[in-house]
């Protein structure tokens, strides 16, 4: 099996690890766009297994075990992020490879992909391994960054994507002006990082998966990513984004899956023999 790209993301992964909520829990979009998100996974019941693939600093977790969640888990292929995430007092985190994880088959209520699956360029051995650890019926969240935002082909949307783009541009300029500018600690995109489309993911998804919402939400939104604006402000936005029903093209991707049904019951214990 190829493993060079994992000598490639761990680096990165490290680096980034003690500013990273600093990056992606900043601004009143981030912020939001994570508070929905977290709504999604909290229909599941209280009592529920829950792992956190890909987990980072924990911020799910901890968000998760101060609702009520207590039963989680979370695994990361870096050790910094695993450091940062026990230090708000997450227990049950293992570092590893999230294709390869040390887990019984068949043992979680519910998996958990914030900004993951991109990471892994084999799309199928990632989502075989988790379909692998959920026990029948299942549920699968995922929230993954959408790379085709804004790539329109009408001439209203080519006008939307020409406007938006020249104001997300003056407002990043504000903020550097501010000093607020923190993209010299973005980590660089290694040359594995993957592109999926909604549809791609979608055609992986359903060959083990019962696909039950599938979202390309924030069209408007995400230039509230650019600075910390005034709460009127991002209610603006928000609400012109659920104004607008049916779009696609939304910044972010956000599915919910369930595994297939079977009769088998999966084991107590989570840990491999």
């Amino acid at each position: 099996m190829n493993i060079s790209w994992k000598k490639d993301e761990i680096p990165n992964a490290d680096d980034v690890a003690r500013f990273y909520d600093r990056l992606y829990y900043r601004t009143c979009f981030q912020k939001k766009s994570f508070e929905d998100f977290l709504a999604v996974i909290e229909n599941v019941k209280s009592t529920s297994r829950i792992l956190s693939v890909g987990c980072g600093t924990g911020v799910i977790l901890t968000s998760l075990f101060a609702d009520g969640f207590k039963n989680l888990y979370g695994v990361d292929i870096s050790l910094s992020m695993i450091k940062e995430s026990r230090s708000k007092g997450l227990p049950n985190l293992i570092r590893c490879d999230g294709e390869n994880m040390p887990y019984r088959s068949n043992v979680f209520d519910a998996v958990v992909c914030s900004a993951t699956l991109h990471h892994f360029p084999m799309l199928n051995r990632i989502v075989g391994e988790i379909h692998r650890v959920l026990r029948p019926a299942g549920y699968l969240f995922i929230q993954e960054p959408n790379f085709n935002y804004h790539r329109f082909k009408s001439l209203r949307g080519k006008l939307f994507n020409f406007t938006f783009t020249l104001m997300r541009a003056f407002f990043r300029k504000l903020r550097a002006l501010r000093q607020e500018n923190f993209s010299h600690l973005e980590p660089p995109e290694t040359r594995h990082h993957r592109k999926p489309s909604t549809n791609e993911m979608v055609s992986t998804l359903s060959r083990e998966f019962d696909i039950l919402l599938v979202r390309e939400p924030y069209l408007i939104s995400p230039i509230l990513d650019t600075l910390k604006f005034p709460k009127i402000c991002c209610r603006l936005f928000f609400f012109l984004d659920f104004t607008i029903k049916n779009h696609n093209g939304g910044y972010l991707i956000r599915q919910v899956c369930q595994k297939h049904r079977a009769l088998a019951r999966g084991p107590r214990d989570v840990n491999k023999s």
